[in-house]
């Protein structure tokens, strides 16, 4: 997670490197995602493009009642991928798919983003670039920010069988992580197919519930089978 006062050095970094370091070339930088109210350039040459984008992020920014030019108005939340992530994506996800639902898990899609993913290292990373204030001209919500952002990565990782690793495999069994799964798409229709899910407070009482009717189950661990049918 980051922020910062200037739009213009950020998206300057993104799409073109520092001279002494890796540059725009090595970067690759590609638009994966951005937001109806940003215009985006159409690749890192596009200078003029660049700088439409910038005057947007500021635009917007300069509509906050209490804006001042010393503090910051930036967001950036980076997701890193390895190799082997992008060849075991669940069910032929993508970087994009998954980018674009962890923009909305945390609260990004409220206001101007624009996510760029980078080539240059040897985990393939996206920057998601934001601005801090919304489409209504108010601070976005950044309470929990950091933890927010922790447990959206412990869900797509869960849901797209990416291997969760150290402080992450620790804290997936938080209540919090359990909260905004259940508030997630495929997780409210998966339930709403089936009475028992409905139903159900936990694990132990799901098959409580199964067994009281007759129902096949099956806990195998990373999923469950449940009158023939496995859930993940």
């Amino acid at each position: 997670l980051g922020t910062g006062t200037g739009f213009s050095g950020k998206i300057n970094y993104l799409f073109e490197g520092r001279m002494e370091d890796r540059k725009a070339e090595q970067k690759q930088t590609v638009v994966i995602g951005y937001s109806e109210n940003v215009r985006v350039p159409y690749s890192y040459t596009d200078l003029k493009g660049i700088e439409r984008m910038k005057a947007d992020f500021i635009n917007q920014a300069q509509t906050y009642r209490y804006f001042s030019r010393e503090k910051g108005y930036i967001g950036e939340h980076v997701l890193a991928f390895t190799d082997r992530d992008r060849k075991d994506l669940r069910g032929g996800a993508t970087m994009k798919q998954i980018t674009e639902e962890y923009i909305n898990l945390v609260g990004i899609d409220k206001t101007q983003y624009v996510a760029v993913s980078h080539q240059d290292t040897e985990n393939p990373h996206v920057h998601i670039l934001f601005n801090r204030v919304t489409f209504e001209g108010k601070k976005y919500d950044d309470f929990q920010e950091k933890k927010r952002a922790m447990y959206a990565g412990i869900l797509l990782s869960q849901k797209y069988g990416l291997v969760l690793t150290g402080e992450l495999q620790k804290r997936a069994g938080e209540t919090g992580v359990k909260k905004m799964r259940s508030q997630m798409e495929d997780f409210k229709l998966l339930k709403s197919g089936n009475e028992l899910l409905q139903t159900a407070r936990n694990l132990h009482h799901l098959q409580k519930l199964a067994e009281a009717q007759g129902k096949f189950f099956e806990d195998r661990g990373n999923s469950i089978v449940l009158n023939k049918k496995e859930y993940t």
